[in-house]
């Protein structure tokens, strides 16, 4: 299923510059393919997942938490080797029941970080599983409706300078986001929490569906401390310097499809008793929209990642995982090309980006071989 240009009554923030008009000049070139034994207990998608650079080497690997076997497996790409961290759930070292919405961070092989949802608590773990420090990071227990850290394989929370920062989810509805910071900021030494960059205005102004609709994904660059963002239903990739606190936007729109349209020109509409939660999520899955952003340090380029989702006919007809596509972008945020991937054949979650090139996971592939997985591999290359 490929999306085509789709247009909406609601357009506000439309333009053609850097949408749908572009200097289309770069596009993704298959260079090669990159496969990893997965043993019986391995899935072929895990909630939380990485492509990290080891911070004691030049190395890159790829690691997944098991939730089904409660362990950390890691594999370095460079020479394919496999392994693993069983995590204990009780005692000295225990880490808590092992959810299937808990997520990890790899360092290198001797440092791990792992963050149990239910508890709110962040785990410095070593090779052996054993803690070397852990930190709750929010107190569920004050009532207060503040945003709940939900870090994923897609949205991983990062450790810099002993800061951590995590994307968060609604709690609950509120009547003004101006204030209300979804990057949940916690100091390891100072063992405080902050709650940072509010969503953009048009979070203020109506109701826009399913609570994904209502996520902050972003990038984290630790050469100068700035986040950049992108939320599924603006057009506008953002850009926040910590230091001096200033934001900026540039519009990114996709070509694909014209504007994300809301569900409702409401904003009271979330606060009602009677709400139909599953028409949100028919209305949501159904209306194409804007995912996670990703930077590629080796070509200086950002991809921002946009859902091409299935008309409502098609999903009443089974269609259930919408083709995703790729816009490639300057420092400068300058659209520079896009590019469609069939949800048949590529995930859309399974992404990452290494020395060799951006590495999108194969489904197709997955589905003839479970003993295995396969990335194919990606460079971007300048249109003659």
């Amino acid at each position: 299923m490929l999306g085509c240009a789709k247009t909406t009554s609601y357009d506000p923030f439309y333009q053609e510059d850097n949408g749908a008009v572009f200097n289309d000049v770069v596009a993704f070139e298959e260079v090669e393919k990159i496969t990893l034994p997965l043993d019986k207990n391995s899935a072929f998608r895990h909630y939380s997942f990485g492509f990290n650079k080891s911070n004691t080497s030049s190395d890159y690997y790829y690691s997944f938490l098991n939730e089904y076997e409660k362990s950390i497996v890691y594999y370095n790409l460079k020479n394919r080797k496999i392994k693993k961290i069983v995590l204990k759930e009780e005692g000295r070292n225990g880490v808590g029941n092992l959810s299937g919405v808990s997520a990890h961070l790899f360092k290198n092989e001797n440092d791990f970080y792992y963050y149990n949802e239910y508890t709110a608590t962040l785990f410095n773990l070593d090779s052996l599983g054993n803690i070397k420090s852990k930190h709750k990071i929010k107190d569920y227990k004050t009532g207060k409706a503040f945003p709940s850290p939900e870090p994923s394989g897609i949205n991983p929370f990062v450790v810099f300078n002993n800061v951590a920062y995590f994307s968060c989810s609604l709690s609950q509805p509120q009547n003004d986001y101006s204030d209300y910071g979804m990057i949940l900021k916690y100091d390891l030494k100072k063992e405080t929490t902050d709650y940072i960059v509010p969503f953009p205005d048009l979070y203020n102004k109506d109701f826009w569906g399913s609570s994904f609709r209502y996520l902050t994904y972003f990038y984290f660059d630790t050469n100068n401390e700035k986040m950049t963002l992108t939320y599924p239903v603006s057009p506008f990739v953002y850009s926040v310097d910590l230091k001096n606190k200033t934001k900026d936007s540039v519009y990114v729109g996709s070509k694909h499809f014209k504007t994300v349209e809301p569900m409702r020109l409401d904003l009271e509409y979330a606060f009602k008793q009677d709400r139909n939660f599953k028409q949100e999520d028919e209305f949501s899955l159904t209306n194409s929209d804007y995912f996670r952003i990703i930077y590629d340090e080796y070509n200086n380029y950002y991809y921002r990642f946009a859902l091409v989702r299935p008309t409502l006919e098609e999903k009443r007809r089974g269609v259930v995982f919408p083709d995703f596509s790729i816009i490639i972008l300057n420092k400068n945020f300058e659209k520079l090309g896009e590019q469609v991937f069939s949800s048949s054949v590529y995930d859309n979650n399974t992404v990452g980006v290494t020395d060799k090139g951006l590495l999108i996971a194969r489904k197709d592939l997955y589905n003839t071989n479970e003993d295995e997985i396969t990335f194919s591999v990606f460079n971007p290359i300048k249109k003659s």
